[in-house]
């Protein structure tokens, strides 16, 4: 009850309530429940240490949060360092995105995640095989940090496969990443 949004992908969803809590349900082999263990869950459980979330996003096998602070939470899954904590370590419960202030949007994509500011600036982490972390270069490399993106003026961030899209304050759509 008192669902404000929901995010799911492949195996997995999460549920964010008005009072800040998220909960979470359905496969967990990479901790992206949150729930610091990998077991599988079937029925909604909250994820435990979590509070004052107004997003919620959920990569192929990760999640993010965002806190009415303005700080980032990840867990799950980092093979290439998608959740921006400095390392490719897999983490069962939330931990705090170092080096993150002022965030008003997340986005969560197959292998990478990206972070809009309040001043328009988008900071992006992990898997770039395809450019999709548009920091203008391409190959396979895990970004393990969240790094400035050369847009700005953004209003609006988007994840996909291996793509990422940005919508500037005058209206316009940029890309960046796969485009077969």
């Amino acid at each position: 009850t008192n669902v404000v949004a929901v995010s799911a992908r492949d195996v997995f969803s999460l549920f964010l309530k008005s009072d800040g809590t998220v909960w979470a349900s359905g496969g967990n082999g990479n901790g992206e429940l949150g729930i610091g263990t990998t077991t599988a869950i079937n029925t909604p459980v909250q994820i435990p240490g979590l509070s004052g979330i107004v997003k919620i996003a959920t990569g192929f096998y990760h999640s993010l949060f965002l806190k009415n602070d303005g700080t980032v939470y990840a867990c799950g899954r980092n093979f290439s360092g998608e959740l921006g904590i400095g390392n490719t370590i897999q983490q069962n419960t939330p931990v705090q995105v170092p080096n993150l202030s002022n965030i008003i949007d997340i986005a969560a994509g197959d292998g990478h995640s990206m972070f809009l500011s309040a001043a328009g600036t988008v900071k992006s982490c992990g898997d770039n095989q395809d450019g999709t972390l548009g920091l203008g270069n391409i190959g396979w490399q895990a970004q393990v940090n969240p790094t400035l993106v050369n847009i700005q003026n953004i209003k609006a961030i988007g994840a996909g496969f291996r793509q990422s899209i940005f919508v500037k304050q005058d209206g316009t759509v940029w890309a960046s990443g796969i485009n077969n």
